[in-house]
């Protein structure tokens, strides 16, 4: 036979561990093999190496927020049952799941008997693939064996932004600075970097409305929100508008890090 008949699988992508554990219970029970994801990218990469029968994805998650990481995965795997579940009432961005192909838009708390419903009318009771290709995340491209990586720093204090910059250039990265939101635009359009740092609190052009146009100007740029503001709301509102991540400040570098290093990853994965 040229094609085989794989279990049925899924993936679970929400960022509460205990939500995710309560998903996974409950679709083992269905006679699912499950696998979870923390974030998007996590679940993003998992559906890439797995193929499964369904994917269950938060709207709401860092590290390439759950929005960007289902618009990337319908486009790249349509024939992945995908339901949507969030908190958010925002509805253009429910819109945008549906649009985007959502089998189903659940909200949370999650009804379980609800999702096994949905679940026995979307998802076909077998399913015919080609053996899915086990590509580990190690065989991905080092950022150090692929192009110049370019890190737009975008701060309007000096300092922080020195700080910043030197951090991006010691991962190996080129660094480029703004000093403001209007500035950054500029630079995004001149130069197109891979992945902004961005400010929140600036003159000229604050941080939420950058973030803005810049998804507008260039989808395939990662920006990581990096804010002195330590507001849950405000981080959701960041992801919510296609913000990949969300960091504090004072940054926590190591954190910082895994953002920058998981955000140029995706770059390679989706390029």
């Amino acid at each position: 036979m040229d094609a085989q008949t794989t279990p049925m699988t899924a993936v679970v992508a929400d960022d509460e561990a205990e939500i995710r554990d309560l998903i996974a219970e409950y679709l083992v029970r269905l006679g699912y093999q499950v696998t979870q994801a923390g974030d998007g990218f996590e679940a993003l990469l998992h559906v890439r190496d797995l193929r499964p029968t369904l994917l269950i994805l938060d709207l709401m998650m860092p590290r390439l927020g759950g929005i960007d990481a289902f618009d990337h995965i319908r486009r790249t795997f349509p024939n992945v049952v995908d339901i949507v579940v969030t908190g958010t009432m925002d509805d253009a961005l429910r819109g945008r799941a549906v649009g985007l192909g959502a089998a189903a838009l659940l909200p949370k708390p999650l009804d379980l008997d609800i999702l096994g419903t949905i679940i026995s009318t979307v998802v076909p009771r077998s399913v015919e693939t080609a053996p899915a290709a086990n590509s580990p995340a190690a065989a991905t491209p080092s950022p150090s064996a692929a192009a110049p990586v370019r890190v737009l720093v975008v701060d309007d204090e000096a300092d922080i932004r020195d700080v910043l910059g030197e951090f991006v250039e010691h991962r190996g990265y080129q660094a480029l600075l703004a000093p403001d939101g209007l500035s950054a635009l500029r630079m995004i359009i001149d130069e197109q970097p891979d992945v902004v740092l961005l400010d929140i609190e600036m003159p000229r052009l604050g941080g939420m409305e950058a973030l803005t146009a810049i998804r507008a100007i260039v989808r395939q740029t990662a920006v990581i929100m990096v804010s002195g503001i330590d507001s849950v709301e405000l981080a959701r509102q960041a992801l919510l508008h296609g913000a990949f991540d969300y960091v504090r400040k004072p940054a926590d570098f190591e954190y910082l890090e895994r953002s920058l290093d998981t955000a140029v990853r995706l770059r390679s994965l989706t390029a």
